[in-house]
């Protein structure tokens, strides 16, 4: 697999907008991708895959994936 890396898109504004007002006092599920945003970049991962071959997902696809019933506690890793 090899990997052509891309750049995280924006997050909507309206989606952003909409989060906001459904949340005022913060959620930990909106800091995720601001705070893991940053390391999880297709560049810190290009040397793990080969040049040639089907391309890959991008890995901070992955991190997005997290199941919405599930309970996250901050400061403690997350359980799959």
């Amino acid at each position: 697999m090899s990997i052509h890396p891309q750049n995280i898109p924006d997050i909507p504004v309206e989606t952003v907008q909409v989060a906001r007002a459904a949340f005022p006092k913060g959620n930990i599920y909106l800091q995720i991708r601001d705070t893991l945003g940053s390391i999880y970049e297709d560049e810190a991962f290009v040397e793990l895959f080969s040049q040639r071959g089907q391309p890959a997902e991008s890995p901070w696809r992955h991190r997005a994936e997290i199941p919405a019933n599930s309970e996250i506690e901050p400061g403690k890793p997350y359980q799959f």
